[in-house]
């Protein structure tokens, strides 16, 4: 009779034990799921930064050469002989913007006037 008793408490403490080691096995997959999940989120993430600063990096080097080209054609206008006309245009324009820095000198018209903001508070 304790043999028995004994065979059957061996049976359950198995079957426990193998029930035990499918749940830490299948909780073990489950993290390995999320992890990998999450390796992918981050290079998914990683890929697009990459792509973004490649773009900007374009972006940049496009405005440089524009700037260099535009550099160019000003030098090249420049170089021509007798260019009075676009000196003259240059002097202008300075004075314009001194004239704008300084409050709009003694041209004052009503378009360029700025409204004054009320305070009153509301309630």
């Amino acid at each position: 009779a304790g043999e028995l008793n004994e065979k059957k408490r061996n049976q359950q403490l198995l079957e426990q034990y193998k029930a035990r080691r499918e749940e830490a096995l299948a909780r073990k997959l489950e993290k390995e799921k999320r992890k990998q999940k999450l390796l992918d989120q981050q290079l998914k993430l990683a890929e697009q930064a990459e792509q973004l600063r490649l773009q900007q990096e374009a972006a940049k080097k496009k405005a440089e050469d524009g700037d260099k080209k535009k550099r160019r054609r000003r030098t090249k206008k420049g170089k021509g002989g007798d260019d009075k006309q676009g000196q003259g245009q240059q002097q202008q324009q300075q004075q314009q913007s001194q004239q704008q820095q300084s409050g709009g000198g003694g041209d004052k018209s009503k378009g360029k006037r700025k409204r004054r903001k009320r305070g009153g508070g509301g309630n």
